[in-house]
This record gives structure tokens, sequence and C-alpha cells, in this order.
């Protein structure tokens, strides 16, 4: 690991650092490292440009600020925003949105820029800002979160950035806008990349291509994508949009070269209570890994460097199992357990679980009616902890807070077509306050676990029967 001086160790695969929390994420890597620069939230500061780096996507170490706000008079006196950072001839360039609504000569929102020759040290652009709204198209307010990319098409460097239409009869005028340059100095703005008219602005977009595709990433409640053929469009939709629930935000992509990742960040909540409201800024998610599906749309799953940091394992086909059984008929089947209730709850306890884990299992249902899953830090009376369930006949796969007195609407739910007879892949990372699953390589699933820090975990099926096979469990050292 290269050495950079003064540098934080992280202590969880879920950075966050120790003056503040992880916002937007902003990923790029180089040399065998992934950085995730981000903005960080922290008291009596606007937001700035921090960072982070690892070589594995597991350990991550804190370095120096990269990009603080400016002074009074200049274009990101209230803040430094979502960009993007490219490299081009051994110069590395940030693009990102300057914030400040008290000058009258530019717009609150300008794209502004930034060098370094080491990744490390970073020097504002004596121009900045350097791109402002072109009236011709595009409002005044909103111009924002720019990404820059080498077009090998037009063989100059492309910009996206979230903008809204001048003048159009609803609110919901949000757009990406366009800007092309030939050396990353001089750039024209262009008429919009893509107008949907279905949100206000569509922040942070980014874009990747797998197998000649191209896939536009952008946030609104979710992050979502649309997918084309080419530059140009169109840009579909498929049926699933979104690679995560509003747990999981402002996600931006980073390519090793073979594989590509989702960085995004997972709000913390006021008081560190389940009760309390979401806020701006948590902790770092885990890397989400894209993966191509059959029908040209992606999902993602746990990229393997995560799965294998889990190397101690408790619970596997191989170990003998401590576990009791609560309520209905269970049987070992197949390095795992099969459970049974035609009519009502069947759940079965495992008491010694360490409080941080892996999770893994392929799950069966019988019926469209059933449902199962897991309960996640229960406490020894089963009166609170958390639940995740698959319920065929929602389609969906979906986290509650447990209450014992019956099923409350979901804290999170997913899409997910869970088919009689077929078996669904689950991936769960239990770990701090934090919650993450990942289903069949396609969804993931995020949320937060506060007033519940340990406790057993259960599994359990209701109104039929369900397998849970080659089931694991482990945790870190």
């Amino acid at each position: 690991m290269k050495a950079y001086g003064n540098v934080t160790e992280g202590t969880t695969m879920h950075f966050k650092p120790a003056d503040g929390y992880v916002g937007d994420v902003i990923p790029f890597y180089c040399n065998g490292e992934y950085h995730a620069f981000y903005l960080k939230r922290r008291e009596g500061h606007d937001l700035a440009w921090a960072h982070a780096f690892s070589v594995d996507l597991v350990h991550w170490e804190e370095l120096p600020m990269a990009i603080e706000a400016g002074g009074p008079e200049d274009a990101d006196a209230k803040g430094c925003w979502t960009g993007s950072v490219i490299e081009s001839e051994g110069i590395f360039h940030i693009f990102y949105t300057g914030h400040n609504s008290g000058l009258r000569k530019v717009p609150p929102q300008t794209i502004c820029h930034a060098t370094s020759l080491d990744l490390i040290y970073w020097k504002k652009d004596a121009s900045n800002p350097i791109m402002v709204p072109d009236r011709t198209w595009y409002e005044n307010g909103d111009w924002r979160d720019p990404f820059v990319f080498w077009s090998e098409e037009e063989e100059c460097y492309w910009m996206l950035i979230t903008a809204r239409l001048k003048d159009q009869s609803t609110p919901r005028r949000g757009c990406i806008a366009l800007a092309k340059s030939q050396n990353l100095q001089h750039w024209k703005i262009y008429p919009p990349l893509w107008t949907p008219y279905s949100v206000y602005a569509p922040e942070c977009p980014d874009l990747f291509r797998i197998e000649g595709r191209w896939y536009l990433i952008f946030s609104n409640v979710e992050t979502r994508y649309r997918s084309a053929e080419g530059l140009k469009g169109p840009w579909l939709r498929y049926p699933v949009e979104s690679f995560d629930g509003e747990r999981f935000y402002a996600a931006k992509t980073l390519s090793d070269g073979q594989r590509c990742f989702l960085l995004g960040w997972i709000p913390s909540q006021e008081g560190e209570r389940d009760e309390g409201r979401w806020e701006w800024g948590g902790h770092m998610a885990l890397p989400r890994e894209i993966v191509k599906q059959p029908d040209g749309s992606v999902g993602v799953r746990c990229p393997e460097e995560i799965v294998k940091a889990f190397h101690e394992p408790i619970i596997k086909p191989s170990l003998p199992i401590e576990y009791e059984i609560g309520t209905g008929s269970w049987s070992i089947k197949n390095e795992g357990f099969l459970g049974s209730m035609k009519e009502g709850f069947a759940f079965i306890k495992f008491p010694q679980i360490p409080d941080d884990y892996l999770l893994e299992a392929t799950i069966t249902l019988d019926s469209l009616t059933a449902s199962a899953g897991f309960m996640f830090r229960m406490s020894s009376s089963l009166e609170n902890g958390y639940a995740l369930a698959l319920e065929p006949f929602a389609h969906r796969a979906a986290f509650r807070y447990w209450r014992s007195w019956g099923d409350p609407q979901p804290h999170v739910e997913r899409p997910l077509n869970i088919k009689p007879g077929q078996y669904v892949n689950c991936k769960v990372v239990v770990q701090d306050t934090i919650f993450e699953a990942f289903f069949n390589d396609q969804i993931a699933m995020s949320a937060r676990m506060y007033n519940q820090r340990k406790g057993q975990m259960c599994l359990f099926v209701q109104d039929g029967q369900a397998s849970f096979e080659n089931l694991y469990l482990a945790e870190t050292v």
C-alpha cells in the first residue's frame, strides 16, 4: 500500500471519517488503488471534497482534504459539491459544482475546476467558475454535478450536467445538459442529452458502457438508470430501473478495467435511533459490482472481496450447528433447513451469533402465498429485532422493524420476482448499524439498524414451506 503520510485508517468496510459523515461519493481508479472522493458533512463547515482510498474495496484509509470551500467572493464559497475525476496526459482533473448564492456576477451553481499531479494535493483553476448555464436552453438555478469522459465516437471530452430546461409547462423539466471540449479547458454548451420530463432534476449523472451498450445513471429518490445503443439515445427504461432503495443514494461508477462498481452512501438517522429522521450523509455503502443481465438490463452483486473478508465461519455445512426450534416443523435438508407451517408462522433460532456477520443461503418457497426469510438481532424474548422477508405474493423483498404484534408495512422494500420452486440466492451483511442485502446478482437493499445492536438470528417460514440450503454465516477477525 502506498504511504501518503497523514492518513487515518478506517475501522470498518463501511467507511466514515472521524470528524464527519460521507455524502455523495465520486470514485476513481488509478494504478491498483480505489479512490473515493466524497462530500464531507461536518459541523460548522460547508460541504467540501474529502478523500479516502483502498486497495481491496474492504479497508479504507482517510487522506487529506482534496478541495475546501473558497472565500466570500469565490463561486464555491458556500460549498464544493458533486462532480467527477479524470486523468489526461499525466494531470488529474476534478470538475465540481461551486455553490455561492450570494454573488450577483454568477448563478448560485456553477462548474468549477481543479488539477493535481498526485491525486492528493489540488490547485483550483484561476478561471473558476469555468462554466455557467447557457440561457438559450437552461435555467439559472440547477447547474451542477458535472461528469466528464472521453467520447471515442466524437474524439472529444463530454461533460454531462444536472440542469433544468428554461421554458416548459411542467416543473418536472429536469434534464441532463451536454458540453464538449477538445482539451478540458475550453467548453461549448449544447442542447440537452436527455430530457425525460419526469424528474425535477436528475442528480449526479454518470455513464458507463458494457458489451457495446451505454448505461446512463442519475439519482432521483433512488439511484436509477436508462440504457441505449448509442450516446444519442433513445434512453430506454427496464422494468426494474433502480439498483437499490432510498437508503443508497447518489451512486456513481468506478471501473478497474475489468469490472465496474457503484459507490454510494447510506444516510444516518437523527439521534442514532430507528425512529429518527434521515439525515444527509452517513456511511459509505459497500461497493456494488455491476452485472449485465441476459435481457440487456444491469443488476448488482456483492463483490467477492467483501464476501472473502468474512472468513471465520460460525455456521457452514461441515460444522455442527447449535439451534433451537421455536414453532412449526423443521428438518435438515441439503446442508440447510426445511421449514413448514401451512397456517401460521414457523421459526428456528440460532442463539450463538456474533453482532456483525455475513449470512448466505439459497431460499426456495413452495407457493405464491408463502413467505420466508431471516430475523436479525432478535432479543431473547423475540420482542424486538429486524426481519427480511421474501414475499412472492407481493413480488418483493421486504425489510421490517420487527413487531411482536404483527407485520407493519416494510421499512424498505425492493421489487423481486420470486417464483415457487425457483431458488433466490441471498447474501446479507450485518455490520454495526448497517444492513445490506443482495439477491440473485440483480438487486440490493440497504437500511439502518440502530436500536438493536446484538441478538439472535432466526429463519422463518409463514403460511407454507421453504428450504434454506447452503446456509453459511461468518464473521471477520
